[in-house]
């Protein structure tokens, strides 16, 4: 599985479906973090708490995992593990089977560049 930023700035709220999620990296945290679109402005997933729609993000990119099976199915992920000096080891657990951990890393050289060096 490959995550790859490739957007800045504040997200284009009328631009996306209601519940769209968003894996982003905020400016004053650098923390990557799940944000999902609600009816009326952008939420922590998981959390109450709202963010503002004309917050700017270090980075952010919608989401929309697809696991290989025998049918490909949408799964909902929480990012457990983030490997904030390095691409590799990431972690996330599927939403409905918490147990279950994937481990992937980051493929985008220019954001690698940009972030980890």
């Amino acid at each position: 599985m490959e995550i790859k930023f490739t957007h800045t700035g504040a997200i284009p709220f009328n631009e996306f479906p209601e519940d769209q999620k968003f894996i982003v990296i905020r400016n004053n945290e650098l923390r990557p973090m799940f944000i999902r679109k609600d009816t009326d402005g952008i939420r922590v997933v998981g959390d109450y708490l709202a963010i503002s729609r004309k917050e700017e993000f270090m980075a952010w990119e919608p989401v929309s995992f697809t696991l290989p099976s025998s049918a490909l199915v949408t799964r909902r992920l929480w990012l457990t593990r983030a490997n904030l000096s390095d691409s590799r080891g990431w972690g996330f657990r599927l939403y409905e089977k918490i147990q279950r951990e994937i481990r992937v890393w980051i493929k985008d050289p220019q954001f690698n560049h940009d972030f980890f060096y």
